[in-house]
């Protein structure tokens, strides 16, 4: 925070007029006062009181409207807000860039692993997941401090055993995605030849052994102790996704047949929500599963959600893709609360996906080349 220029001249005048008033003037000696007389007591100084500088301004924000805040060539779409930054992942350059989640003002360009392309948040820590980690000793995750905003700790690519199997050894390579249920930090990964899931001790950084988790696990949420996992199942078809939910030991409850393409999920109160954008182009929805019941339901939105962010509440944030716009959707009221248009702004914002958004309401997007703020 920085007091402002014409508050600044202010403290400078009066600091100079305090002085040349104690000075006497210019003249120097027009009306001052008799020296006293010879053997007269004299009076101890009174004690001089500087002059008090104003409070510090806070720096305001930026105005109401849309905002560019950094341009750059990438493919992820990891946005996240924690701690008062806003956290985006650089793909092409194997970083994650801090903004100041107020001024928009870039703190810290922080290098991590190889192909950064998601982010998981439990504060302290921001999770970042490197997508192309493929050989032993490469960061698959690496840890974030958001008090500090340096990366603290690298979990690494090795051998890792696939439950109780003695002769079964993956590798922790390629990961998809990750999020925090209670005190582990659940990790996919979609291309060992039985795809997988890890759980890591937040902490300790202890990793379990892996468990199966279908045939293409993606992103994940998980609630109490059960976990929904996106199952990718598109290799002959688009919209044969499913979600299987899971105890957080493993155990495979349920199968919910969504179909559609599934994409990012959030965890909003006692509920799961999952982005869910079918291969037509014509629609999206987002997916609410009640994991205590083991069922879902479904809330119609913009065509071609992605990226879905919650700031508190029954809110959801959603970016579609192919409708260029992102819906405020409330979940206890299944409706849609508002819009934000993205067809009009300048520069154009292509194929949003990535969003977060602050506690005041900011709603930050990542597109084609472009990390961009609406403030409300």
């Amino acid at each position: 925070m920085r007091t402002s220029f014409l508050t600044a001249a202010a403290v400078v005048a009066s600091s100079l007029a305090f002085h040349c008033g104690a000075e006497g003037g210019s003249s120097g000696t027009e009306g001052a006062p008799p020296p006293p007389a010879a053997g007269a007591p004299t009076a101890a100084p009174s004690p001089t009181t500087p002059p008090t500088s104003p409070p510090a301004q806070e720096e305001p924000g930026p105005a109401p409207g849309f905002h560019v805040v950094a341009q750059y060539t990438d493919v992820g779409h990891g946005l996240a807000y924690a701690n008062g930054f806003v956290y985006s992942v650089n793909y092409t350059e194997d970083s994650v860039w801090v903004f100041d989640a107020k001024t928009f003002k870039t703190v810290k360009k922080l290098p991590v692993g190889l192909g950064p392309g998601r982010l998981a948040v439990a504060e302290p820590y921001v999770f970042v997941v490197n997508m192309m980690a493929s050989d032993p000793g490469d960061a698959y995750v690496s840890v974030i401090d958001t008090r500090s905003n340096t990366v603290t700790k690298s979990l690494t690519v090795s051998q890792k055993q696939q439950g109780g199997d003695p002769d079964n050894y993956p590798m922790t390579s390629f990961p998809w995605a990750a999020h925090p249920v209670g005190k582990s930090l659940f990790v996919t990964f979609p291309t060992n030849a039985e795809p997988d899931v890890l759980p890591v001790e937040i902490g300790t950084w202890t990793e379990q052994p892996l468990w199966a988790a279908g045939s293409g696990p993606g992103s994940l949420a998980g609630v109490g102790d059960r976990i929904a996992v996106v199952n990718g199942r598109g290799i002959t078809s688009a919209d044969d996704d499913a979600v299987l939910l899971y105890s957080t030991t493993g155990q495979l409850l349920k199968t919910l047949e969504t179909s559609g393409r599934l994409h990012e999920s959030i965890v909003v109160g006692d509920k799961i929500v999952v982005a869910r954008a079918p291969s037509d182009h014509a629609k999206g929805e987002l997916v609410v599963i009640d994991p205590s019941s083991l069922s879902y339901d479904a809330i119609p939105t913009c065509s071609g959600p992605v990226g879905v962010a919650s700031n508190g509440g029954s809110t959801v944030f959603t970016a579609c893709q192919w409708a260029r716009r992102v819906d405020e959707v409330d979940i206890a009221a299944r409706t849609v609360k508002s819009s934000i248009d993205l067809t009009t702004v300048t520069p154009a914002v292509t194929n949003p996906r990535g969003i977060a958004v602050t506690p005041a309401g900011d709603v930050w997007i990542e597109s084609d080349g472009l990390i961009s703020a609406f403030v409300r």
